[in-house]
């Protein structure tokens, strides 16, 4: 396993001008079935089907303890993680073009656009973990 130091990391990419951005698409249990029951089902998705999809069900649990350290262990000030609910696609997705959009674009271009909304994009912390932002 490799353990990487992300305060050090990340500083150094962060103070070489490099904008990181990291983002948490997170689905509940119940959406991610849905999904994958689709590519199944769905001939226009059966080539996103692969051996991991049902591993991935199976080890729900395991999967969202590893999620919970990832992101409280690499949640740092100059690199914070920001959590997307993302079991409505396209407001997700919105919210996620939205955010980009202030962190990168130019200054004038980031004031036209509206804030993504905070019930689908927030900042990570480790409340939220237990406050049911995030999926169990």
């Amino acid at each position: 396993m490799l353990l990487v130091d992300s305060d050090h990391d990340e500083g150094m990419l962060v103070e070489s001008g490099i904008t990181m951005v990291k983002l948490w698409r997170d689905i509940s249990e119940k959406e991610q079935a849905e999904r994958l029951d689709a590519r199944r089902t769905d001939p226009l998705k059966t080539l996103k089907v692969s051996d991991l999809d049902a591993v991935a069900q199976k080890k729900w649990k395991q999967y969202s303890a590893a999620r919970d350290t990832m992101l409280t262990r690499t949640d740092t000030p100059l690199a914070p993680w920001h959590c997307v609910r993302a079991d409505p696609k396209k407001p997700a997705r919105l919210a996620v073009i939205r955010h980009l959009i202030q962190r990168v674009a130019p200054a004038e271009i980031a004031a036209t656009v509206e804030h993504p909304d905070p019930k689908i994009l927030f900042a990570f912390e480790p409340e939220a973990i237990k406050d049911g932002r995030l999926a169990p």
